[in-house]
């Protein structure tokens, strides 16, 4: 009973260990968007770093449109070309102006050199801008009825311990303000729901010395308590090899 007990702790203990080490590298990995199988294509960059500038492929933007039916505009979906931005929209999203028949939906990619960096953060990849203006009057909408869902894929981490990335706004690419957030590290997607049109990008902290260490801590401790386990294990399975031997009869 005892050594049931001391194996059922151990296995627990592990099972913490494991829970505590993948939230603190993925706090996000819980809960995918869209994963799959297969690799995701290389990232397309609007100014790539020196190293990807000889293979990079420039990235799509595009123009949507979505009806209204009796005053209400209707539900919608959107991806571009290269499926680095997706956007869903839900029925009577668009907050009319006079009486509109259609909106159009237009996204742009920049280069994130042309905006500021959130304090803290740096951006990871291209930042977008999403216009949405409604017909006829070509009325610009400033704001959603309620929030709205984009989806955007971030460039290829090749580090052990991934960061965690973070989907920001901004209306003008000065002030940042920072959405709350679903990543998804194996398909490299950030997914969460934005007040309004306007300029969007995915985010990582700058690392730091202090942060590294701290995540190598967490990583030690678990080989620690690993070895420490095996060892339990293995000290239990002999002593109850021991005990179960047959004694030696005395002539």
């Amino acid at each position: 009973m005892k050594r049931r007990l001391l194996l059922g702790g151990g296995a627990a203990l592990l099972y913490l260990v494991g829970a505590v080490v993948t939230q603190h590298l993925d706090p996000f990995g819980t809960r995918p968007v869209l994963d799959g199988l297969a690799p995701p294509p290389a990232y397309r960059w609007v100014q790539p770093p020196a190293d990807l500038a000889a293979g990079n492929k420039k990235p799509y933007g595009g123009t949507f449109s979505l009806k209204f039916t009796g005053g209400r505009s209707e539900a919608g979906a959107f991806t571009t070309r290269d499926s680095q931005l997706s956007m869903i929209l839900d029925p009577g999203t668009l907050p009319p102006s006079a009486k509109p028949t259609s909106a159009s939906i237009s996204i742009s990619p920049m280069s994130a050199a042309s905006t500021s960096q959130p304090h803290g953060f740096q951006i990871d990849g291209n930042v977008y801008r999403i216009t949405v203006k409604e017909e006829p009057g070509n009325s610009q909408v400033k704001r959603f009825a309620h929030p709205q869902r984009v989806i955007l894929v971030y460039p290829a981490d090749k580090s052990f311990v991934k960061p965690q990335h973070i989907l920001v706004a901004s209306k003008d690419g000065k002030t940042w303000i920072s959405i709350k957030t679903q990543d998804s590290t194996v398909q490299q997607q950030a997914s969460g729901l934005i007040p309004a049109p306007e300029l969007v990008a995915v985010v990582v902290p700058i690392k730091s010395a202090g942060s590294t260490n701290h995540v190598l801590l967490y990583v030690i401790a678990a080989i620690v308590i690993l070895a420490i386990a095996g060892f339990l294990g293995w000290w239990m399975r002999r002593r109850s090899n021991h005990s179960t031997s047959p004694k030696r009869r005395r002539g």
